[in-house]
């Protein structure tokens, strides 16, 4: 019996160490799904929506730089999985002020590097482990054709230049083009907004065979 016991206790221990390590991550957030019909649509835009993004100091280049590489830059940050994940979706998350921010990379759609940037605000939010408050002007905070979170969507439109997609309350811009080795570099930019502003933002930038 006691050893009984010991066993369960052993393994409501686990599970409670596995239910604070889930809770413990945060994941970045869902703009549009996959399979909204708003992406069966030709690619609106004429040029590529996103390439890097500003963050403080640091150019943030998709494609290119790696989540090793923003947190050893910044000296902060924590890179995440999902729980019993050792591959797939990989993130780092700040609390920039009243915002949140996620930049993340998938290999299993071309590598290590940075594709994705997710932002929502998010008035209220404390700072945690799994992110981490990041001193930086929210001034500063932005994609490299200056769109970010507050932002009117008359600006995000005349901006981009280019017959923008509505699905409910959220606006989307897509370009496609072809390169070298008969690969395609897709862009993408989602943006939620309440009251004719940015709320959330979701940018990628991958390339494809």
């Amino acid at each position: 019996m006691v050893r009984l016991f010991a066993v369960l206790a052993l393994f409501l221990g686990t599970l409670v160490s596995w239910g604070a390590r889930a809770e413990d991550v945060i994941p970045p957030p869902m703009g549009l799904a996959e399979d909204d019909p708003i992406f069966r649509a030709k690619p609106n835009a004429g040029s590529d929506v996103v390439s890097a993004l500003q963050l403080g100091p640091l150019s943030v280049v998709l494609e290119e730089t790696t989540l090793s590489d923003v947190r050893e830059l910044l000296g902060a940050g924590r890179i995440d999985h999902l729980p019993g994940a050792d591959r797939g979706l990989a993130w780092l998350c700040f609390t920039v002020g009243s915002e949140r921010l996620w930049l993340a990379n998938n290999p299993t759609h071309g590598g290590f590097a940075i594709q994705d940037v997710s932002a929502i605000a998010q008035p209220g939010a404390s700072p945690s482990a799994a992110c981490p408050k990041l001193a930086v002007d929210p001034a500063r905070l932005a994609l490299d054709d200056g769109i970010w979170l507050g932002r009117t969507t008359a600006a995000v439109q005349k901006i981009i230049g280019a017959e923008v997609k509505f699905s409910g309350f959220h606006m989307l811009y897509e370009h496609e083009r072809p390169v070298s080795g008969g690969h395609v570099v897709d862009t993408r930019l989602v943006l939620e907004f309440r009251e004719g502003r940015v709320i959330g933002l979701w940018a990628r930038k991958v390339t494809r065979n």
